[in-house]
């Protein structure tokens, strides 16, 4: 017998509107209109969720620009719970706005448990050389800030850091972190996407010296 072809894990974009500028990333220079005129309607992701296809999905990574930001965001988990009550949903955030993160978050949970609920927030490396990527004022504060709030509704918090040129030294520093705050971490190089960040003209390359410094402070 053929078996019927499923998929375990979907990732789907809310919304790619992003407002937070940051070095290694375009699309906070684009209009809003321009980069949320092509979304997928909530009418067709629901029909999605109910095809044979994702009869099994069980991890759904809603994902940006900044998704928490988007209206459609709390209404896509509430159609994930109708469908998929067990399923386990992760989103990535910056952390720069504090009081949504937690307001979007909290009204999540009522619909999913809070365990299947996974949260990770950008932390790219100690506060000084933090402003060297992130040009949020103050991003660094808000983003810790909003872990503190979050962690207050007991979901699975990580700190996410991306290896950049500029901040890879802070691997230790950022561990340690982490652990004192008391929540997960999660280190990662970065990417270049011409569609998705709309960073193509911000291409660089690691040299070999580089590169095993890195994995000798991954451990």
């Amino acid at each position: 017998m053929k078996e019927e072809y499923t998929i375990d894990d979907v990732q789907y974009m809310v919304s790619l509107y992003c407002p937070g500028k940051c070095r290694n990333c375009n699309v906070w220079q684009r209009k809003k209109e321009e980069v949320t005129k092509n979304e997928i309607d909530l009418f067709l992701f629901e029909k999605a969720l109910q095809s044979k296809a994702l009869r099994k999905a069980s991890h759904f990574e809603l994902t940006g620009g900044e998704s928490q930001l988007s209206s459609k965001y709390v209404d896509v988990v509430k159609l994930i719970a109708r469908y998929k009550p067990d399923a386990i949903i992760h989103t990535n955030i910056s952390g720069w706005y504090p009081r949504r993160h937690f307001e979007v978050v909290k009204e999540c949970i009522r619909h999913i448990r809070p365990l299947n609920f996974k949260i990770d927030i950008s932390l790219d490396g100690r506060p000084e050389n933090y402003k060297s990527i992130r040009f949020v004022e103050d991003g660094f504060y808000k983003s810790v800030e909003t872990a503190k709030l979050l962690k207050q509704l007991n979901i699975p918090i990580r700190f996410i850091m991306t290896t950049f040129k500029e901040i890879y030294r802070d691997i230790e520093w950022f561990v340690g972190f982490a652990k004192e705050m008391g929540v997960g971490y999660y280190i990662g190089y970065p990417r270049i996407s011409s569609f998705y960040f709309n960073n193509s003209d911000k291409e660089f390359n690691f040299t070999k010296e580089e590169i095993a410094e890195i994995e000798n402070l991954l451990g």
